[in-house]
């Protein structure tokens, strides 16, 4: 258990810590539901090799497939039902059948995409992250589950929000009873923007959330990625007691997750998983 003590005391308590040979965190707040399982990788496996389940520049396809398989046993899932996006920022929302189970590791068939829906049982919904916000929905009325990848242009144009118009759409959710998870993701001190993201905020949200979201520290715009994403969910409609907000930041902990810049571009991400059982 020595592994989750960097995370600070009242974020453990939000979080369930799997000593498994890809280790992983999961939110309390979607175990208690009993009908999903739901991962956060870390960086590094029991044996201290670093964990690898996204085929970034140079991968090995044989290692990051070999650590997919066992990451996704671990969850009781099969890697020919894994489905993930070819994940590009946008706002975009696939609905998963049967046609998408088994998405390559390497160039998924799913373009241009950054979150994904379904109520199909046993099938691992994947996002992967190295700084950027992921989301996950479970709608425990209809077993209908979400998930996004959320960085900072899915952000400013609400692929949350759009999400839970896909579970409305599609399959009935009222997002009253949508239970949602934000993070881990990086912080607001460890997010350092241009002016212009700060204009891009104002003209889209309007300047008084750009002030709440976006503080000045040294002359320099630091932008609250965790705290965008949560007031997306609450316009969706979602109940504030059902959004779980982690406040884990991926820089911040570079030993225990990848960042994109803590590492100094995309050395490898992290998998954040969500399966109906």
């Amino acid at each position: 258990m020595s592994d989750f003590n960097f995370i600070k005391k009242d974020e453990r308590d939000l979080f369930n810590y799997h000593d498994k040979k890809i280790p992983y965190l999961s939110f309390k707040s979607l175990d208690k539901l009993n009908i999903v399982n739901n991962a956060i990788s870390l960086r590094n496996a029991d044996s201290g090799e670093p964990v690898k389940l996204y085929f970034a520049k140079d991968s090995d396809i044989k290692e990051v497939t070999a650590h997919n398989r066992i990451f996704m046993e671990e969850l009781g899932a099969d890697i020919k039902a894994r489905v993930a996006p070819m994940q590009k920022h946008t706002n975009n929302v696939h609905v998963v059948t049967k046609d998408d189970l088994g998405t390559s590791l390497e160039k998924s068939h799913i373009e241009f995409t950054d979150a994904l829906v379904t109520d199909m049982a046993n099938v691992p919904l994947v996002v992967n992250v190295a700084d950027c916000i992921p989301l996950m929905f479970v709608d425990p009325v209809h077993e209908v589950i979400g998930i996004a990848h959320s960085g900072r242009k899915g952000t400013l144009n609400c692929i949350g929000l759009e999400t839970v118009k896909t579970m409305q759409e599609e399959f009935f959710s009222d997002p009253d009873d949508i239970i949602a998870t934000v993070g881990p993701g990086i912080c607001i001190d460890c997010y350092e923007v241009g002016d212009e993201i700060y204009d891009e905020f104002s003209e889209k949200w309007g300047s008084f959330v750009a002030n709440r979201l976006l503080k000045r520290y040294n002359n320099r715009y630091h932008l609250d990625l965790l705290l965008a994403n949560k007031l997306v969910l609450l316009d969706a409609g979602l109940r504030d007691e059902h959004i779980c907000v982690s406040n884990i930041c991926n820089r911040c902990n570079c030993d225990k997750f990848y960042s994109f810049r803590g590492d100094g571009g995309i050395i490898n991400e992290i998998a954040v998983c969500l399966m109906l059982k």
